[in-house]
């Protein structure tokens, strides 16, 4: 679930902001089945497609073990093929 989607245009582009909340169920899962997430998306958008999409974490619950030291996930999208990386938030 999302909230509004804050807009800004910026040179080559759009970026665009919205809070979310998410659970999920990982069945079988070492340190539990839930995983909720409360954070923050920025999604910078070129040409109707999405380049880039950040997710930064404000609170979990549920199986930490998974994400523990990663706070922030960024994936990018290199021409048509779709490249992902997660990184921590340095």
């Amino acid at each position: 679930m999302t909230g509004p989607v804050l807009e800004t245009e910026n040179g080559d582009g759009t970026r665009l902001d919205t809070h979310v909340r998410g659970y999920h169920h990982i069945a079988g899962a070492d340190g539990g089945d839930i995983w909720a997430v409360h954070g923050h998306y920025i999604a910078h958008v070129v040409d109707g497609a999405i380049t880039e999409l950040t997710l930064r974490l404000f609170y979990q619950e549920g199986n930490l073990a998974a994400t523990a030291d990663r706070p922030q996930w960024t994936i990018r999208a290199a021409s048509r093929a779709v490249r992902a990386t997660a990184r921590a938030a340095r």
